[in-house]
Formats: C-alpha cells, structure tokens, sequence
C-alpha cells in the first residue's frame, strides 16, 4: 500500500487499534511509524486537556459588548445613504434601483444601435463631398460596371475620330 492511504487510515482509526496491513506497513515503513506515533501522542494529550471554565462575568460582559455593538450598528445606519440599506419589500432598497438603472442602461444601448450609422459619422460627411480623393474612389465604385463595358469598347477594336458616326 502507498504511504498517502495508510497515513489516511491512520488518521481514520482510533488511537491506539491500527489493522494488521498498517501494522505491517509500519513495520517497513519508519515515516508512516513515526506518523502513528506523532498522531498517538497528540491525542493522549488532548484527553488529559480540561476546558476551562469561563469566569463568572463572562456572561455580564459578553452582554455589555452585544450592546456597544448594536449602538455601532445603529449609529453607522444614520448617515446620508442609510434609507438604501433599509428593507423594502424584504430586501434592501438598493437592489431594486440598482436592477432599475441596469434595464435603464440597456435600453439606451438598444436605441443607439437602432440609429443609423450615416447620420452620426462625421467621417463620412465629409468624405462624400464632391472634389475630395474619397469621393472619388466612391464614384468609381459605384459605378464599375459601366466602366468596365467601356474598357469591352477598347477590345472591339473601334477607332475614335471624335464623331458617333463610326458606331451606326
């Protein structure tokens, strides 16, 4: 048996009555036998130890601090935020607004993605103003197709003399 699982019953057994596998085990083993022997002292230590008995004023004072410790509370409860930690509804004040502002929050999130986004980007505003390089490769984006069938004019082969005669 590995070390780990004998210290485990060891510890799971009562003093002073291990079986005969860790009985055995203890035999070959001197760290789990000085384990046994460790964990033996230990509790014939704890059952010579007494609790003592607490002095006759114990209960007067611990009484005494139960108040000066209420008091605390209650004068803590007084400042400026206090009316958030009061109940209501069975639970603090604070939890309900808190939910309140949350779905504020999101609300307002959803209605600003709804807008679109042309109206509230100045970038392109001002890059769909004629003149500018922008606006430029705008144009001809939009408008591919028909400069790719003019660039088809160039493979037919048709010559420009500057009159639309050629091409009726």
């Amino acid at each position: 048996m590995k070390c780990e699982q004998i210290r485990e019953e060891l510890f799971e057994t009562a003093p002073g009555a291990p079986n005969e596998s860790v009985k055995e085990h203890m035999e070959r083993c001197p760290e789990c036998a000085q384990v046994w022997a460790s964990l033996s002292a230990t509790m014939a230590v704890l059952d010579e130890w007494k609790a003592p008995e607490p002095s006759p004023f114990f209960d007067t004072r611990m009484r005494a601090r139960l108040a000066e410790v209420k008091a605390e509370e209650a004068h803590r409860a007084q400042g400026f935020f206090s009316w958030l930690r009061k109940p209501a509804l069975g639970m603090p004040l604070w939890r309900p607004l808190s939910v309140a502002a949350l779905a504020g929050v999101i609300i307002f999130g959803l209605n600003q993605t709804n807008t679109p986004v042309e109206n509230s980007n100045v970038a392109t505003k001002t890059a769909s103003t004629p003149g500018t390089a922008v606006y430029d490769l705008q144009a001809l984006e939009n408008n591919e197709d028909a400069i790719s069938q003019l660039e088809l004019l160039d493979d037919l082969g048709v010559e420009d003399n500057g009159s639309f005669e050629n091409l009726i």
